[in-house]
């Protein structure tokens, strides 16, 4: 089913692709045109998800397939045109990430909150999305910032990948609690940021690396949620259950696992007045459920 599926985006930027070259500005926006009926048709109706999220969740699904096929061919073919033309280290990057990846099966959360940029002059369209993807391959957290270009009348050989961004959970976390001196990469193509000193023990929650200090105990969601329907005094809260294991934004206590899971409660708090606001439990890659909100 994956391969199917990743079938019908090669086949979608193909036919934008095959308009690039020898055509007026006429036949750009036929192109566009083209594709975007071709994504319309090709990711059918499933509720609740746009066209451009599901061409961009097979869009990562085809870029984390090929790289645990280790097809580095593959891969740069996912990439626009004009990407895989003007980016002179592409292969560079795409060899070293493939020597980096662990080898077997990926996971990751198919939930994901898209930021787009959407451009219209003439009758012409351009439409960008992006987002950060985290997923675990053998044993390792990842981070991966695609951008895709699903749709560009002004100039088809920039519909595809625009840019590629994979993150080691050091260097994301680094990211994540702004250190000084890392930044976030902006250049077009593949950028691969693995390697970054760090200290301390990094866990994941929500998909999010949290700098994590260990607290002796055993948080229980019955007694955590009973103490919030009465009191969401968040000194109080931290009086009797003790100081988050970690903090960034949010407050991060460790609960028991269940299975292999590593569970968390986060607990938002509103620091002007002091209390808090909702407390879910989540798990390393997404959000399970609410368990007490205001």
């Amino acid at each position: 089913m994956k391969r199917e599926r990743k079938s019908s985006l090669f086949y979608c930027l193909a036919i934008a692709s095959a308009f690039a070259f020898g055509i007026g500005s006429a036949g750009c926006g036929v192109a566009a045109h083209m594709l975007t009926e071709t994504v319309k048709n090709a990711v059918g109706d499933e509720p609740y998800v746009s066209y451009e999220e599901k061409i961009y969740l097979e869009t990562v699904e085809a870029f984390l397939d090929d790289s645990k096929a280790g097809d580095g061919q593959a891969l740069r073919e996912l990439f626009s045109q004009r990407v895989q033309k003007d980016d002179v280290d592409l292969e560079e990057q795409i060899a070293c990430w493939l020597e980096e990846y662990p080898g077997g099966e990926y996971s990751w959360n198919r939930d994901v909150l898209l930021h787009g940029s959407y451009s219209t002059e003439s009758g012409k369209s351009k439409s960008v999305v992006t987002t950060v993807v985290p997923f675990t391959a053998g044993g390792e957290y990842y981070w991966c910032q695609i951008e895709l270009t699903y749709e560009n009348d002004f100039d088809p050989r920039e519909v595809g990948i625009t840019s590629a961004v994979l993150f080691s959970k050091e260097y994301y976390c680094a990211l994540r609690y702004e250190e000084e001196g890392v930044q976030w990469p902006g250049e077009r193509g593949m950028n691969v940021c693995l390697d970054y000193p760090s200290e301390g023990t990094i866990r994941v929650a929500e998909g999010d690396p949290i700098r994590y200090t260990f607290v002796d105990r055993k948080l229980e969601e019955t007694e955590v949620k009973a103490f919030l329907e009465e009191n969401n005094r968040y000194g109080d809260f931290t009086g009797l259950f003790g100081p988050p294991n970690a903090e960034n934004i949010y407050h991060y206590y460790e609960l028991p696992r269940e299975g292999d899971s590593p569970r968390f409660l986060v607990v938002g708090v509103d620091d002007g007045a002091g209390t808090v606001y909702f407390a879910s439990v989540v798990d390393d890659l997404k959000r399970l459920y609410t368990l007490w909100h205001e």
